[in-house]
């Protein structure tokens, strides 16, 4: 890219002047009185702003244009113009980092080191980093030592020197550009002609790998980079077999029937059918040689597979094996994707378990990365069971059982494809999306005052410890220091860049850099298995279902990427402040930061944990592994379709509540590290500060906590009321008045605004609150008084109602009642018409609230034993004749008339009916209200009712279904619902119910919401002294009534049931009139007719 020097060095010199002023200066004495600037914090700004990552160093300049072109330069202006290095990258990258450098296939770590060294160290800064080996050690540390990082290291320097002669190679120098670890292509997809010269040496060890076969030797599969190294590692050895070809056929058989021979042998071993290669043979797609050429790749790729199962199934194998293994396993998939013509399931298969094995990661550092990617992807466990596999099968089946375990089975494929569809439609949600950017967001935010209370602990101890001298009481570099917070901040900032480069590239690949909170073993599994239309009609659907996937992917790696930055820049501050500490001055302190600025990889391990910890996705040991097997299973996936991101978010959640058995107590008693104890302190901090306030706010009803599980407590809530929200005043809301009276009413009209799925810091928000209103409601004094049970109560109620953690709230309430409808109900939402998941189920549920919001459940349609079933004979196998309900005495059991049926038909029938309701919820295909009923509350208004519709309020209702911060509007109350409220508040009773049986027969959903409306909003009784009058008017006008207001409480209470039970009879009476209850009100009448019979 082309550069202004002038501008250049005017943007530098502003941001030293900004330096030189700018930055705080307020903690240049600590508490600790070190006589240390807790920031010479403007010296390491200063220190950090010398690398300017859009820079490069010595970049090309750009092509002369117009009458500067067809000038020839002098040879002092050749010798004067500073020669282009693309292996040189603008800064040090930290390891998220690593795909995003320029001219990825030039790269070269020393390189940039060596170029970078003198704009960072002093002269001797530089001698003491070449000493290191370019590395940057502990201080005290000794420089580790690799003899293959230094032959590498000579290498490079010779490659360096060497006269590169190669000019037009664009086309070769892209390919070489692949081997970055997750497969992906620059920006610009094209490589610049000193770029190509560059990557000339890796094309020639490429070209001399195929080479090598011609002499019979074997070649590296460390080199199959992409599915055309595939097709060129087939054609070179294609070329070795063309003479060969005429005596494999023995001169007798034309090129065609050669070639279909050969085909057939292939697609014997990879499982495909020979109708689809001998049609790619007619298109002219390969040829006989590449064929034969094939099978000879994939003998040998076997042979390899063969040598590292061995070896790790006989305990020889490192870590560093099993990831050649897998690596080798998806290569020798690509292989035969590629014969299938399936390129694109090719490229896919060729990215996963990738690891740049040529280049400069020495021995060591590829075991590290082995063990990092086996742990991030969950195979590590599963890699030995996977070799025991492949040398049984190879042993029973030869070649073609290597391929089978090779291949994805058609079963997995589905499950895959079952689960992907299952989990974009739970992320296809705008609000879902917004959840995850905001939630990351202000977790990340709410870590700075940890960091800067965390940096004043700090201070104190090392201040009293500084008088005892680092002889007898020394302090080790692993602390935490205020000015971290903007050293962090600026960490952030100036990974800005580079972070919308790493979203944009998950957004193109759909892969991550490593861990996903998506917990899914396959990131592209609906794709086509061929180029046939059907197959390519199946890769784009795939894409665009995997829509939700993509964008979570891209907001994680760009938090990703400026977390790591962050910290980053911190373990500079670390090592900075321990130099000083040692005694070494300021310029050799400035030295040791400058080295670890450039050797991010001497805390590569830090910064990774960082940023899985600020993405949700820190590794969950023992229980993530036995979460994952079960998630792999088919049904698994639905009970937990997420794991890592939900318990990562229930852990940093109650690492800020004191008292928790967390990681955050074992950390303050000092086990893991003086920063880690220093961190612990700061959370719980802030965490109490944060509880304390927000415990007020609860008190005063500024912030609600869950929905109680007290039905009279929900009952009494007023209108409008939305659990884990902010409280606000409404428009129109009277002036100096406060948000309730004494017995909790508003005074006026309310806004709520949700903050539930924002996690961890909406989690310690809710169960703050819950704990409160828990507190405050329960009648038990116990309860009341320990507000640590009551934390753990509310956190329990709070992460089980999250989104993602459905499946095992619905087997928690399957086991209550054993309703198999329940435990299905998290997929029958999220499911089609036709049965399979919907890839837009969410999506579609916000559009359906934006038209409707009103609450609907199924209608549980429900089928009663009648006289007729009870007096029903049946015939043994004895030909004795008896009832099919019979008491022990052998008369009818006339006690289950007008129960429901129990038998296993009948449950199955009624199963299905609510599967079907399930579905049927927000569709735009079928009528909800066919199959699910409407809910009301107590006083028969209907639920939902309250919240924004886009035809009423388009601006708040798209604000609430997008943003995920979900507004409700509470309306200002009638003088009786105040009344109610404060005879809940006084006697605990409320006094209005919604019946779910009428005498003895239990009443389905749908009759149940069919009787509330009848009763409470179309049926009018005469009430002496008051009229005709629906059921919300008499309740107005009896609690209004003079002779109301003379009755004691418990009186007025018993009264309004009585008026509340005078409905609804009245009520039952019309409902019994419904044809479409025949069957209820014939059970209904029976048993009346069996207790005055006495029968009953």
């Amino acid at each position: 890219m082309a550069f202004d020097p002038n501008k250049l060095a005017q943007e530098q010199e502003a941001k030293q002047r900004i330096t030189a002023v700018g930055q705080p200066t307020e903690f240049a004495q600590g508490p600790e009185q070190e006589g240390v600037q807790v920031a010479g914090v403007g010296k390491l700004f200063e220190l950090l702003n010398k690398l300017d990552p859009s820079v490069r160093p010595n970049p090309p300049k750009p092509k002369p244009v117009g009458p500067e072109a067809a000038r020839v330069m002098t040879p002092d202006e050749i010798a004067a113009t500073p020669a282009f290095d693309p292996s040189v990258a603008p800064r040090m990258p930290t390891p998220q980092e690593v795909g995003l450098v320029p001219d990825q296939g030039a790269f070269s770590e020393s390189a940039t080191k060596r170029a970078l060294a003198g704009q960072v160290l002093s002269p001797e800064g530089v001698a003491k980093f070449e000493e290191r080996g370019l590395k940057a050690p502990g201080i005290g540390e000794e420089a580790p030592t690799d003899v293959l990082q230094d032959a590498q290291t000579a290498l490079a320097d010779d490659a360096a020197e060497a006269e590169l002669a190669a000019t037009n190679v664009r086309k070769d120098a892209q390919k070489a550009l692949n081997a970055e670890v997750r497969g992906f292509k620059p920006e610009t997809g094209t490589a610049s002609d000193e770029v190509a010269q560059a990557v000339l040496s890796r094309l020639d060890v490429k070209k001399n790998n195929i080479k090598s076969l011609q002499d019979g030797g074997d070649f590296n599969f460390d080199y199959i980079d992409t599915s055309d190294d595939v097709l060129e590692i087939i054609t070179a050895i294609g070329d070795n077999f063309k003479g060969e070809t005429a005596t494999i056929t023995r001169g007798k058989i034309s090129n065609t029937e050669t070639a279909r021979a050969a085909a057939g042998l292939v697609a014997d071993e990879i499982g495909l059918t020979r109708s689809l290669l001998t049609r790619r043979i007619g298109e002219g797609g390969m040829t006989a040689e590449m064929f034969v050429a094939s099978r000879e790749l994939l003998v040998r790729s076997a042979t390899k597979l063969e040598e590292l199962a061995t070896l790790i199934k006989t305990g020889q194998g490192t870590d560093a094996d099993r990831l050649r293994f897998r690596r080798q396993l998806a290569i020798h998939s690509g292989i035969q994707l590629q014969l299938k013509g399936a390129q694109t399931e090719a490229a896919r298969a060729l990215q996963s378990f990738q690891i740049r094995v040529d280049g400069e990661l020495d021995a060591t550092r590829f075991g590290e990365e082995a063990t990092r990617l086996l742990a991030e992807s969950g195979a590590a466990g599963a890699t030995d069971a996977l070799a025991s596999a492949l040398l049984k099968s190879a042993k029973e089946n030869g070649l073609q059982g290597v391929n089978q375990v090779a291949n994805v089975g058609k079963y997995a494929k589905t499950k895959q494809m079952v689960h992907e569809a299952y989990l974009a439609g739970l992320l296809s949600s705008p609000a879902t999306q917004m959840k995850n950017v905001i939630g990351t967001t202000s977790f990340m935010l709410f870590q700075l005052p940890t960091e800067v209370m965390a940096g004043m602990y700090g201070s104190v101890i090392r201040g009293a410890r500084k008088p005892f001298g680092e002889a007898y009481m020394p302090i080790s570099e692993d602390q935490v220091y205020m000015e971290d917070a903007l050293l962090r901040l600026k960490g952030w900032s100036d990974a800005w860049g580079d972070a919308m480069k790493a979203a944009s590239i998950a957004w193109r690949t759909e892969m991550p850099s490593g861990a996903s909170k998506l917990d899914i073993e396959n990131y592209a599994a609906t794709s086509g298995a061929d180029s046939s239309f059907f197959g390519k009609s199946l890769d784009e659907l795939g894409k665009r279902m995997r829509v939700p996937f993509r964008l979570l992917l891209s907001a994680d790696e760009f938090t990703k990427t400026i977390s790591q930055r962050g910290e980053f820049y911190t373990s500079i501050n670390k090592r900075y402040q321990h130099a000083l500490r040692k005694g070494m001055s300021e310029q050799e302190a400035l030295d040791e930061a400058g080295m670890m600025l450039l050797d991010p990889g001497s805390v590569a391990d830090d910064l990774n944990y960082k940023a899985k910890f600020d993405t949700l996705q820190s590794d969950l040991g023992t229980f993530g592994e036995v979460a994952g097997k079960l998630q792999r299973t088919l049904l698994g996936r639905f009970i937990m379709p997420f794991v890592t991101a939900p318990t990562n978010a229930l852990l940093r959640t109650m690492e800020y509540v004191p008292g928790m058995p967390t990681k955050s107590l074992t950390d303050l008693l000092g086990k893991n590290g003086p920063r880690a104890q220093q961190l612990a302190a700061g959370r719980y901090t802030v965490g109490s500060a944060v509880m304390f306030q927000t415990a007020q706010y609860a008190q005063d009803g500024r912030i609600t906590g869950g929905m109680p599980s007290d039905q009279k407590s929900r009952d009494a809530l007023p209108p409008g009321w939305q659990p884990y929200s902010f409280v606000l005043k409404g428009e129109g809301f009277p002036e100096d008045m406060p948000l309730y009276d004494p017995f909790g009413a508003p005074n006026g009209p309310l806004m709520y605004v949700s903050f539930q799925g924002f996690e961890p810091v909406g989690g310690l928000l809710a169960i703050t609150a819950d704990a409160v209103q828990r507190a405050n409601m329960t009648s038990d004094p116990e309860l009341q008084q320990n507000y640590l049970q009551a934390a753990v109560l509310s956190t329990i109620d709070y992460y089980k109602e999250l989104p993602m953690l459905q499946g095992v709230a619905d087997v928690t309430a399957f086991m209550d009642g054993y309703d198999a409808a329940k435990i299905s109900r998290s997929y029958a939402e999220s499911a089609s018409p036709i049965g399979v998941p919907n890839p837009l189920s969410s999506l579609q549920r916000m559009f359906a609230r934006l038209a409707d919001p009103t609450r609907v459940k199924p209608r549980e349609d429900i089928e009663y034993y009648t006289i007729e079933d009870v007096t029903k004979t049946v015939i043994d196998e004895d030909g004795n004749e008896s009832f099919a309900y019979p008491l022990a005495d052998g008369t009818p059991n006339y006690a289950i008339v007008g129960t429901p049926k129990g038998d296993l038909g009948t449950k199955f029938r009624e199963y299905v009916t609510e599967i079907s309701a399930l579905q049927a919820k927000d569709s735009f295909i079928r009528d909800e209200r066919d199959l699910n009923a409407v809910v009301y509350d107590t006083l028969g208004n209907v639920k939902g009712s309250d919240e924004f519709s886009f035809a009423a309020n388009p601006g708040a209702a798209l604000f609430s279904n997008i943003s995920g911060l979900r507004l409700k509007r509470g309306d200002e109350l009638e003088d009786y619902e105040k009344e109610l409220i404060r005879l809940q508040r006084v006697t605990n009773k409320w006094p209005l119910t919604n019946p779910q049986k009428m005498g003895q027969i239990k009443l389905s959903y749908g009759m149940q919401s069919d009787l509330v409306n009848l009763a409470k909003n179309e049926i009018t009784l005469n009430r002496p002294g008051f009229g005709v009058l629906d059921f919300r008017q008499t309740i107005m006008a009896f609690t209004g009534s003079r002779e109301y207001q003379g009755l004691p409480d418990k009186v007025k209470v018993n009264e309004l049931r009585k008026i509340n039970q005078n409905f609804i009879e009245a009520g039952f009476l019309a409902l019994l009139e419904n044809p479409e209850y025949a069957n209820m009100r014939q059970a209904y009448e029976q048993v009346e007719q069996l207790k005055e019979s006495g029968k009953r």
